[in-house]
């Protein structure tokens, strides 16, 4: 039987991450199927059948206090570390 999550495995080479449940009155066990099971189960798709890639999107890094001086520091980073061809 053919199921999303094999199609899925076949056709995919990356993953974005970016949903989490980010209700700070939440305790552990309230948060924990969304974020820690979820988590899990995109792991299992990142490593079925061929290895995929699992970009991870943090609302820390994306609404954090840094501002534009983060997005600055990424681009410098990110230059230093490629390579040319």
């Amino acid at each position: 039987m053919t199921t999303p999550i094999k199609i899925l495995s076949e056709d995919i080479g990356s993953i974005y991450h970016c949903a989490t449940s980010m209700n700070h009155l939440e305790t552990y066990t309230m948060a924990k199927p969304t974020n820690v099971e979820g988590s899990r189960e995109l792991l299992k798709l990142a490593t079925y059948k061929r290895l995929k890639v699992i970009n991870y999107l943090s609302t820390l890094g994306v609404f954090s206090s840094w501002g534009g001086d983060a997005l600055a520091s990424w681009k410098k980073r990110a230059r230093s570390t490629t390579k040319s061809i």
